[in-house]
């Protein structure tokens, strides 16, 4: 229902999965593209702290985030650890073809 709402973060999963994927099968730059368009739309998740979020089925009450847990920090670090790991094997393979 997030998609309905103006809530985009969860499409950051597929991403997260093609930016992992793409590290493994050693597409630095495109690693690097997936994993930073996932930690984009995740920010997206910062957005319910202003926008209401319907909570019961006749949408006539709301609630908002008051604070996110270590989930969401667990969630964001795996993007950033990703994205370095892609960074770092991009400049180690620049300096490997330059020898």
């Amino acid at each position: 229902m997030g998609l309905f709402y103006g809530q985009f973060a969860w499409y950051a999963n597929p991403l997260l999965f093609f930016g992992a994927l793409a590290l493994f099968l050693r597409f630095w730059k495109t690693s690097m593209v997936f994993i930073g368009l996932a930690l984009l739309l995740a920010m997206n998740t910062f957005l319910l702290s202003i926008q209401g979020i319907p909570i019961d089925e006749a949408f006539t009450a709301t609630e908002h985030l008051k604070s996110v847990q270590i989930g969401f920090y667990l969630w964001i670090g795996s993007m950033v650890v990703i994205g370095l790991g892609a960074i770092v094997l991009f400049i180690r393979d620049l300096k490997l073809s330059r020898k």
